[in-house]
This record gives structure tokens, sequence and C-alpha cells, in this order.
């Protein structure tokens, strides 16, 4: 490669330029609520990501975590779904979808599935795992309802996410092994997480169902 001489002003300015995009990539953010980083930050996005090359079209989030969001700007629910947060359904709505008209206290919602003749236990599936392309590993659940009718267990307790510690112990080809506390074991012992909540549905459907929800 042949050294960059002073006098080359074009050269220089190209490598200085890079840097700039560099540094501009690394380390500038958009102030809250704003996306488009590469054409300057100007686009509003209250409730959504961006896309796009220039990460400037505002895309709304649409799940029942982050919430069922509308508009330019992201910033309203769609229609049956309630502010503040739109994971909830408004006062003329109901249903799994917040989809069904249905005027408060004049009638209420019901699946036609809902009962309590079994007691067989919900078992939680590990459906697959996947990897994006800057190396996230993701975590695909599902479940298996043995009932002949919908489950409902809110996030807490009977529905929640646990983490055992891992432990090395001696042993295996090198030397020492990965060792899972779990619930079996005298200790007991459970890494807490920061939130109970993952996305998981409180709604179990009767049957096998794989690939329902995700976390990173």
């Amino acid at each position: 490669m042949n050294p960059v001489k002073l006098g080359d002003r074009s050269m220089v300015a190209q490598i200085i330029f890079a840097v700039n995009m560099i540094e501009l990539f690394l380390f500038c953010r958009c102030a809250v609520n704003y996306i488009g980083w590469k054409a300057g930050c100007s686009v509003h996005c209250v409730h959504g990501n961006g896309t796009g090359p220039n990460l400037d079209v505002c895309k709304c989030h649409n799940d029942n975590l982050l919430g069922h969001w509308n508009g330019s700007s992201c910033e309203r629910c769609m229609e049956g779904w309630a502010l503040p947060t739109c994971t909830s359904c408004d006062t003329k709505h109901v249903g799994d979808n917040c989809d069904i008209d249905c005027v408060t206290d004049q009638g209420k919602y019901q699946d036609s599935r809902d009962g309590n003749w079994g007691t067989e236990p919900v078992e939680p599936i590990l459906s697959c795992l996947s990897r994006d392309t800057v190396g996230n590993t993701r975590a695909w659940f599902g479940y298996n309802n043995k009932n002949r009718h919908n489950v409902y267990l809110i996030v807490g307790p009977d529905n929640r996410f646990t983490r055992p510690y891992l432990e090395l112990m001696p042993g295996g080809e090198s030397g020492f092994i990965r060792k899972a506390s779990t619930e079996g074991d005298p200790t007991d012992k459970f890494v807490p997480l920061a939130t109970q909540n993952y996305g998981q549905p409180t709604k179990f459907e009767p049957g096998l169902h794989n690939k329902v929800f995700s976390i990173k």
C-alpha cells in the first residue's frame, strides 16, 4: 500500500470522511422518540423502530408486550386497544385481539372453549433456538395443554421464567463440567431475573402449540 502524501488533499479528505462516518456509526444515537440518525434524526417515532436503508421509516410495535400502536409516529393505539400502553382492550371492545365490539355493562366476552372440566398441567416447550445476523440467540417457546379447555395463568408464580445457577464440577474432557442446579437439588438455587414478564401468553388453548413467543 502506497503511503498517503500530505499534499494529496483528496485522499486525506476521504480518510477523514471515513473516520467521521465510523465514529457516527459507533457513538451517535438519536434523541428519545426520534429515529433516522443516518438522515439527521428528524423522524418522530414514539412507539416503534427505525427501518429502511436510513433507519428513518417508523415501524410501529404490534405485540402484547410493547403494545399495539398506529399513526404516522406510532403515537396512538390501534382500534380496540386502550391507552396508555395499548396492551388491553378499550371500553368498547373485547376478545383476545380486542376486535369484538361490546359496549361496557351490556355484555361480556367468553371463549366457547372456556371451562374447568380438566386438571392436566400446561407443559412449556422449547421449540427451537435461532441466531440473527449480529449473533444474538433467540429462544422460541410453545406449550402443550392436554386439557380440552382453555387454561388461564396470569404472570406470576405459576407463569414465570427461572434460570438455574451454573456450577463447575470436577469431571468431563476438560477436567470440569457445568452442572445446572434444579428444583430437585437440595440447594434449590435459581438466578433472580429482572422481571417475570417476558411476553409469555396468559391464555393457553387446548393442544400442542409450537413457537408461540420468543425471548433473547
